[in-house]
């Protein structure tokens, strides 16, 4: 695998959100190379062009956190920022708080620590996960051979039932399923303490999957971090304002 030559010694690992993939980045990647910064761009299980999820609840989180670990040693990087994406941020919370020594920071957008369902108690969303995941191996594995083209979509609302199709399309139904029970069962408040690196939490004004209230709380959970909320931005900021979104990386990241 061939990696960008750039002067800066730092390393931008991006982790996508769910029903996503690793080109969901290109245009943030292409601002930061162009500021003198390499990065990589991971697909996650279930997602692209990688194999299928077959953990259960959280323990997904930590075979992806795993999956990331082992292609950065692989790849022998140091200094290496971690910047996820909503189901990409809670992986990068759980590789975070294993403490390795490769990481020097972490940058979370739009994610949460975990999620809410019309405030129904952690029981029955885990309840709720098993009887998912259940439900997603009543369907064959996908055949993701074809990238989505995710410049249609800039300008979309949260909740767009095209982009919702094509994430489903893209992951297959299994595949997304899995996210699904994955992110209803996903706990990390008790991780939280254990992040000791510097951490920028982003999250869009107008994100209605994953509100600022948890952006909020998620920056108060973790000792050394920093909370910017971009206004007139929405959840899918990655695709929609890749612009503001690199701004704020960088500024983080030449401040470190």
């Amino acid at each position: 695998m061939k990696t960008p030559k750039t002067s800066s010694d730092k390393w931008l690992v991006f982790l996508h959100g769910a029903g996503g993939d690793a080109t969901a980045w290109k245009k943030v990647q292409e601002l930061c190379f162009r500021n003198d910064y390499a990065s990589i761009a991971i697909d996650l299980r279930g997602h692209g062009w990688s194999d299928d999820s077959i953990d259960g609840g959280v323990q997904a989180f930590d075979r992806m956190a795993q999956d990331v670990d082992e292609l950065i040693k692989r790849l022998g990087l140091n200094q290496v920022i971690i910047v996820g994406h909503c189901f990409g941020g809670m992986t990068s919370m759980v590789l975070a708080a294993s403490k390795h020594r490769y990481i020097r920071g972490l940058i979370l957008v739009d994610s949460s620590d975990k999620v809410s369902v019309f405030g129904l108690p952690r029981s029955v969303l885990s309840i709720a996960a098993r009887f998912v995941r259940k439900l997603a191996f009543l369907f064959p594995r996908g055949d993701r051979q074809k990238r989505p083209n995710y410049e249609i979509f800039i300008g979309t609302k949260d909740l767009d039932l095209k982009r919702f199709i094509s994430d489903v399309k893209h992951t297959s139904i299994r595949s997304y399923l899995c996210c699904c029970s994955d992110l209803l069962s996903f706990d990390a408040s008790d991780l939280l303490k254990d992040i000791t690196y510097p951490t920028l939490v982003l999250c869009g004004q107008q994100d209605i999957i994953l509100p600022p209230k948890l952006s909020e709380r998620l920056a108060r959970g973790i000792k050394e971090s920093k909370l910017v909320i971009i206004p007139k931005t929405n959840h899918i900021i990655v695709i929609s304002d890749p612009d503001a979104l690199a701004k704020e990386i960088l500024t983080f990241i030449k401040g470190l």
